[in-house]
């Protein structure tokens, strides 16, 4: 999850009045629920679970196929739980990471409803379980299907289009130069208080022409293309 966070998935954000909010593009505890199945239902004398990270979609793959007679419609009801190791699932019930046993899929159909994104496809694939989940609100952010890298601009002027201030563009210029610079940083180059930075940053993201990817600490700007 931290390596998902920091490196990958991405927080949009929104406003309700002025309250600023930003939330996960996929549900934190479905997400782990998802990584705690590979985890807990894996056969353990096969290869590595294996997890592929693109712009429209994220792959998880564990060795070990669903039990005879399951599928991804009884996965997602109330069903019994058949855990193919029974220690590693017992000492995670122990652990905390586990609440009840056969609730999972359940938990990650509510977080996906909830958060109004597509459910997970679950099937057999390649001697194992493959998990598909679609990054449609990643898609909708950055406007694209093959890469975000056609919409991250480096010709800063264009972003006038949605008519930002001059220290805005300076702002955009310095994220372009180095998406990792910090508030602290930006406010140094540019002689303004903290505060000011991160008021201009926040209404960049509101206009959609800025997206924070990864957590406050380890994550990083990416300029999008100006709105047409």
């Amino acid at each position: 999850m931290e390596a998902l966070q920091a490196k990958y998935l991405v927080s949009p954000v929104r406003f309700e009045g002025m309250q600023r909010y930003e939330t996960l593009e996929i549900p934190k505890e479905a997400m782990r629920e998802i990584l705690y199945n590979a985890i807990a239902h894996k056969d353990y004398t096969g290869p590595d679970i294996q997890m592929h990270v693109y712009n429209d979609h994220i792959e998880i793959w564990n060795e070990g196929e669903l039990p005879s007679g399951y599928d991804e419609k009884i996965l997602y009801g109330k069903h019994s739980s058949k855990p193919r190791n029974r220690n590693i699932a017992n000492t995670m019930f122990k652990a905390g990471f586990i609440d009840t046993w056969g609730r999972g899929f359940i938990k990650i159909r509510e977080g996906f409803e909830g958060a109004g994104i597509p459910m997970p496809k679950v099937e057999n694939f390649c001697g194992g379980v493959q998990v598909t989940i679609e990054r449609t609100k990643f898609v909708q952010m950055t406007n694209v299907g093959g890469g975000i890298t056609k919409d991250v601009t480096s010709n800063v002027t264009s972003l006038s289009l949605v008519q930002l201030t001059d220290r805005q563009k300076e702002i955009s210029k310095m994220m372009i130069n180095n998406p990792h610079i910090s508030v602290k940083e930006m406010s140094l180059v540019l002689s303004l208080a903290e505060r000011t930075i991160k008021r201009d940053v926040a209404a960049m993201q509101k206009m959609g022409v800025l997206v924070r990817e990864g957590n406050t600490s380890a994550g990083h700007w990416v300029v999008i293309k100006e709105k047409e």
